[in-house]
C-alpha cells in the first residue's frame, strides 16, 4: 500500500521567511485565477501574455522548491534561482507552451 503525505509535510527550510509569506505568496495568489481557468476549459493558448509569464514564473518557482524536498536534492544554480525574483522580467529559458 502507497501512503502519500500530507501536503503540510512538504516544508522547504532552505525558503526564507520574507520571501515566503512575500513575494511567493503574491506569486501563489496570482497565478490562483489563472488555474481556475484552466481547469474550467479554457486553452492555454487564450491567455494573455502577463498570465502566461506569471504561470512560467510560478511554474519554475515551485519546480525549483520541489527539487529541494526530493531525498536526494535537485539543487538549481544561484543564478537561476534568482532569475524567478519579482525584480527580473520573466526569466526568458522558461516558455509555457
Amino acid at each position: 500500500m502507497h501512503r502519500q503525505p500530507h501536503l503540510d509535510a512538504f516544508v522547504n527550510g532552505s525558503v526564507c521567511g520574507s520571501c515566503n509569506s512575500g513575494w511567493m505568496s503574491e506569486l501563489e495568489t496570482r497565478v490562483d485565477p489563472i488555474f481556475q481557468k484552466l481547469t474550467t476549459g479554457t486553452d492555454i493558448r487564450d491567455l494573455a501574455q502577463n498570465e502566461i509569464d506569471t504561470l512560467a514564473r510560478w511554474t519554475g518557482k515551485t519546480a525549483i522548491v520541489l527539487g529541494y524536498v526530493l531525498p536526494v536534492a535537485a539543487v538549481v544554480p544561484s543564478f537561476i534561482r534568482k532569475s524567478f525574483l519579482p525584480t527580473y522580467a520573466a526569466p526568458p529559458h522558461l516558455r509555457v507552451f
